[in-house]
């Protein structure tokens, strides 16, 4: 009891021991009341590599080859899914890749990640690879909305986060039914590792059954975000 603790450190404590959530409603409102619809619900998925898979590209940059995209157009609306996966290791991704969420993203709305500094990299990466898509990129950039921070800022505390704020961690937690233990693919680096193996190989069958599985993994980190979204607003 005499060892001082950091707040969010202190924070995990108390929630271990008595086993109740620490949620400072106040903040979340105020916090989910900067969002503004219509709302879409971002992810990209990207592979890095030592030695450059494309021209005008640095080591270990991270290429983004996919995105999921659910927009909400307004509260209680019928949720709308969009998304795009590259087949090709040839050729750089992200201006077929910008065409279609350029076709998808409209002027206004909130664009709601999960660690906005890794989305807004690549916005900010692919404007310059590809002016003509610096007016989208830095628009969306001007809209991000980083829904981990509802909990990397202590706004939402449970024991079972285990101290992260992770969306692998929060998700069983608040939504009951969601969870990525039982996908195949199942994380970011096996994504981006098996979308090497995918599109440089041989087997159209294996090819086929690994794109399935990417569309399913990042289809379901902005359905998370989403579900996420409504149990905060429902708390």
């Amino acid at each position: 009891e005499d060892i001082k603790l950091s707040l969010i450190q202190q924070n995990q404590v108390d929630a271990e021991k008595t086993k109740q959530p620490k949620i400072d409603k106040a903040a979340i409102a105020e916090v989910l009341s900067e969002l503004e619809y219509p709302l879409y619900f971002l992810d990209y998925e990207t592979v890095s590599t030592a030695l450059p898979l494309y021209e005008n590209c640095k080591p270990y940059q991270q290429i983004p080859f996919q995105y999921s995209l659910h927009v909400l157009r307004e509260p209680n609306g019928t949720l709308e899914h969009y998304e795009y996966l590259s087949h090709d290791s040839t050729t750089l991704p992200a201006h077929e890749l910008l065409s279609k969420l350029k076709q998808q993203i409209g002027p206004s709305g909130s664009v709601i990640t999960w660690n906005k500094s890794f989305e807004m990299g690549r916005n900010r990466e692919m404007a310059e690879q590809y002016p003509e898509f610096a007016e989208l990129m830095n628009s969306i950039n001007d809209r991000v909305f980083d829904l981990m921070e509802v909990f990397s800022k202590q706004h939402y505390v449970h024991h079972k986060f285990k101290g992260s704020s992770s969306i692998k961690k929060v998700l069983p937690v608040l939504v009951n039914g969601f969870t990525y233990d039982d996908m195949d693919i199942s994380n970011g680096q096996a994504a981006a590792l098996r979308w090497y193996e995918a599109v440089t190989s041989d087997d159209p069958e294996l090819a086929s059954a690994t794109y399935e599985s990417l569309l399913e993994y990042c289809k379901l980190d902005t359905l998370a975000m989403v579900e996420i979204y409504k149990t905060l607003k429902n708390v």
